[in-house]
């Protein structure tokens, strides 16, 4: 064993007081130092107040630049799970998902900490459409809901899920995928006839590959099959659009052409990938490939469909946020500070300048001892 002490890997705090990022921000900190050496000791703005105040102004910013994205798009879905901080409250924690259209990316974003104290799913249900109001959303867009499991969640009649249902119809509910494979593979491995019959599993997955190798084929065969029997009984084939139907009707209002356009739009659709060979796999693969003013309904329900909720892990992560801010030495953490760090923490890529700070710090309607913008 080496005598040698292990080499430190350096920490943030060292980075930023190497010799190079001093010397980066020596003409900031310079005017910085001098000013806190001669001003007067009640216009320093160093004090816990002033230090909560610009945090909370930092996550405002950063909230409200969400807020502006999300707008922009035609449809949102709401992410909600509740969770116990350290300080035994009740967190609900709201992420939205979205389609960034300027990017033509899909995101989903935290929004909010609330602390919730009537758990039914009633109450929850007003939390959440509340705060969503609050902040600026329009209700009208919402067009999926995305939870665990819960019974005050998910409930069919009294859930959170069916209260929100009775006011917007088209928000549509989705048990969190990766809640439901948890509970599966939970059960499954309690079971000793399925560990028992993975090895007869894998077996039969051998035998159905050798069938798919000229399943194609084969399809085509029965296909043309049925189709001659049926036309001797006159029975009409079922023509795709009728599987979409149900979806046009549904989301009629959010259509921009009446059922035949959007039934000849589809037939073009459709006849755009049987003369390619790679179709995409995934709704946001098939939005990058979607001409908005050849196919502009097709357009609107692949948004519709890739903003519907697949599972909570965004929400769920931000409750590790959540643990690393609110910790046992800080358990009396207020919710204002605790949600400007939060933001600040999760958002690191939202650029907010300096000067909208500055600008809403000065502008906030409180008296200061110096004027900080002209």
């Amino acid at each position: 064993m080496s005598d040698k002490k292990p080499k430190r890997k350096q920490g943030n705090l060292d980075s930023f007081f190497s010799k190079k990022s001093i010397t980066e921000f020596k003409s900031v900190m310079n005017p910085l130092k001098k000013y806190l050496e001669t001003c007067s000791s009640n216009a320093m703005y160093t004090s816990p107040l002033i230090q909560n105040e610009i945090i909370n102004i930092f996550g405002e910013l950063i909230q409200s630049e969400i807020i502006k994205k999300i707008s922009k798009s035609n449809y949102f879905s709401v992410l909600a799970v509740e969770t116990t901080d350290i300080a035994q409250i009740e967190q609900f924690s709201i992420c939205i998902r979205y389609f960034e259209e300027e990017l033509v990316v899909l995101r989903e974003d935290f929004l909010t900490f609330v602390p919730v104290h009537d758990v039914t799913g009633l109450g929850l249900a007003t939390v959440l459409l509340n705060t969503l109001k609050e902040l600026g959303l329009d209700l009208d867009k919402l067009r999926g809901q995305g939870y665990d499991g819960a019974a005050t969640m998910s409930g069919n009649f009294r859930g959170v899920q069916a209260i929100v249902k009775m006011s917007y119809p088209k928000a549509l509910y989705t048990h969190c995928v990766s809640h439901s494979l948890n509970l599966c593979l939970s059960d499954a491995a309690k079971t000793q006839a399925i560990l028992n019959a993975l090895d007869r599993v894998n077996q039969v997955k051998i035998q159905l590959q050798i069938l798919r190798d000229n399943a194609t084929d084969e399809f085509y065969k029965i296909y043309e099959e049925v189709n001659r029997l049926g036309g001797l009984i006159n029975v009409e084939e079922n023509k795709p659009y009728s599987n979409l139907k149900t979806a046009v009707t549904f989301y009629q209002n959010d259509l921009k052409g009446y059922d035949d356009i959007i039934e000849v739009e589809y037939q073009l659709w459709q006849s755009k990938w049987n003369s390619v060979d790679s179709r995409p796999l995934t709704a946001i693969e098939a939005l990058h490939q979607c001409d908005k003013l050849m196919y502009p309904n097709m357009y609107e329900l692949l948004k519709i469909l890739s903003i519907l909720p697949v599972s909570t892990a965004t929400a769920e992560r931000s409750f590790s946020t959540l643990r690393r801010l609110k910790n046992y030495l800080r358990n009396t953490t207020s919710e204002s500070l605790l949600v400007g760090l939060a933001l600040l923490s999760i958002h690191r890529d939202v650029n907010i300048s300096d000067d909208m700070a500055l600008d809403n710090f000065s502008n906030s309607g409180k008296a200061r001892r110096i004027k900080l913008t002209i």
